[in-house]
C-alpha cells in the first residue's frame, strides 16, 4: 500500500508537494476505510484504503496522477534506447533545468520503503531505494 507520494519540479509544483494516506486519529469509518499495519520495528501505521483528489481547476489533480503514471511506466516498462527522450512534465517556470524528483514511500510484507527517481526528459539521473529496518 502507498504510505505517501513526493513530488518536486513536476508540472505546477516547484517546491515538494505530499499526498499522504496516513489515517488521522478519525474513528468514524476505520473500519472500512483504514487499514493498520504492524512494522517490522513494532510500530503501527494506519493507511487509507482509497483517497480522493479534489479542488479547483488547475490545482494539480491531473498531474499527481500523471506522475504515478510516469512512475508505473519508468518501473514497469523502462526505457531500452538512450536516445529516447522521457515524458517528464517538469516546471516550466525556472531558469536552471533541475531534475524533477519523485519520491513514493509504500509497504510490502510489512516494510516500508521509500523509492525515487530524479529525473529529466533526457534520462534518469538517480534512482534510489531504501527500505526501513527494525
Amino acid at each position: 500500500m502507498i504510505v505517501d507520494l513526493t513530488l518536486s519540479n513536476y508540472g505546477p509544483f516547484k517546491e515538494p508537494v505530499v499526498l499522504t494516506f496516513e489515517a488521522s486519529n478519525d474513528t468514524h469509518l476505520a473500519p472500512s476505510y483504514v487499514r493498520e499495519f504492524k512494522l517490522e520495528n513494532g510500530k503501527p501505521i494506519k493507511l487509507l484504503r482509497m483517497a480522493f483528489l479534489y479542488g479547483a481547476n488547475a490545482a494539480g489533480k491531473t498531474t499527481i496522477l500523471e506522475a504515478l503514471s510516469l512512475l508505473d511506466q519508468l518501473v514497469t516498462k523502462p526505457v531500452r534506447d538512450a536516445e529516447d527522450d522521457l515524458d517528464v512534465n517538469s516546471f516550466a517556470f525556472t531558469k536552471n533545468a533541475e531534475p524533477t524528483s519523485i519520491i513514493i514511500k509504500f509497504i510490502r510484507s510489512d516494510v516500508v520503503y521509500s523509492y525515487q527517481l530524479d529525473i529529466t526528459d533526457r534520462g534518469v539521473l538517480c534512482e534510489t531505494l531504501k527500505y526501513q529496518s527494525s
